[in-house]
């Protein structure tokens, strides 16, 4: 009688979660990844050595401060650092979701890696129903004001105050990793062509990755957080696609096979490993790390680049005419 009961919750969640990921209309689109930084200076320095523009740092009123690397296909990479802890702590104590999601990780996993994974929201809030109503939120919605110089305009000079509407997902069986929708507005806000031409070559993020030893154990986590019921299952993991790119979920043998990336997991949950990019001259990127003396692995026809001190996580470099992501 028991296992009855049992098999009956399964597929009562099984369906419900299912039609949620229904519900939603249009694939998400990924926005960009979140890496927090104890130095945002060593990021600066690592990323621009890997021959990356990187854009100029940006204060936030929640005692943090950032800047980012800007990619043509409208992604980037955003690289967080504590600026003041006082405000910081009154923001973790007043309940702020991503201030708390970012001082958990930095405790439990440190001040490198990836923390967040963005997706792009036209309505925060109704985002933040379906988590809800899908069992998958991550907790109180996140609003915030902020004005943005002159760097992030083309050809103005004014300032612009630009509002964020950020709604939460968790798999709370993940402390990990967090993922999040972020609703902009503002009529203006955007990134000059400056901030996305890059020395080496490099145009865009197309893979996001998480490792898992089990990953269908989040097949519906995923299928709501990505408006995306279809998924490649195989021996190595997940994945889905998204608008705009793809997000996989892979054993620990996946990533070594697919990528040549070798992890020891001793517990279970989500991480995000690594991030894959693309670029448009794959020998040009390549003659770029080598005047620079940036170490790189060939592997599988991309190029690895392993983590050091500011970088946060290793990064796999694709060409875009030989891009696979089925």
């Amino acid at each position: 009688m028991m296992l009855y009961y049992v098999i009956k919750y399964d597929l009562v969640v099984y369906y419900m979660r299912t039609d949620f990921a229904k519900k939603i209309k249009k694939t998400r689109v990924i926005d960009h990844l979140v890496l927090p930084v104890a130095d945002i200076s060593i990021a600066i320095s690592r990323y621009e050595k890997i021959g990356f523009t990187v854009s100029p740092i940006e204060k936030y009123p929640l005692g943090i401060k950032s800047c980012c690397v800007f990619f043509s296909d409208n992604t980037f990479l955003e690289f967080l650092a504590i600026d003041h802890r006082k405000t910081y702590e009154m923001h973790a104590y007043q309940g702020n979701t991503f201030i708390r999601n970012d001082q958990a990780y930095r405790f439990r996993c440190g001040e490198k890696g990836v923390s967040h994974m963005v997706i792009k929201s036209n309505d925060a809030s109704q985002d933040d129903i379906i988590y809800r109503k899908a069992g998958i939120s991550g907790g109180p919605n996140v609003h915030f004001e902020r004005v943005f110089t002159s760097s992030f305009f083309s050809q103005k000079k004014e300032l612009e105050k630009v509002e964020f509407f950020l709604s939460f997902a968790q798999d709370i069986r993940s402390p990990d990793s967090s993922f999040f929708s972020c609703e902009i507005k503002s009529e203006r806000i955007h990134n000059p062509f400056v901030l996305k031409s890059h020395k080496n070559h490099i145009l865009g993020l197309k893979e996001i990755v998480l490792s898992e030893s089990n990953p269908a154990d989040f097949q519906y986590f995923f299928q709501t957080y990505l408006g995306q019921r279809e998924m490649k299952a195989d021996s190595f993991g997940l994945s889905f696609h998204a608008d705009n790119g793809v997000v996989r979920i892979l054993t620990p043998i996946g990533l070594k096979r697919l990528y040549g990336l070798e992890i020891t997991r001793r517990s279970r949950g989500l991480r995000f490993e690594l991030a894959v990019l693309i670029s448009e001259k794959l020998e040009k990127t390549k003659e770029w790390f080598n005047k620079e003396k940036i170490h790189y692995d060939e592997y599988n026809n991309h190029l690895c680049i392993n983590a050091l001190p500011g970088q946060g996580f290793p990064l796999i470099i694709k060409k875009v005419n030989n891009y696979d992501s089925k």
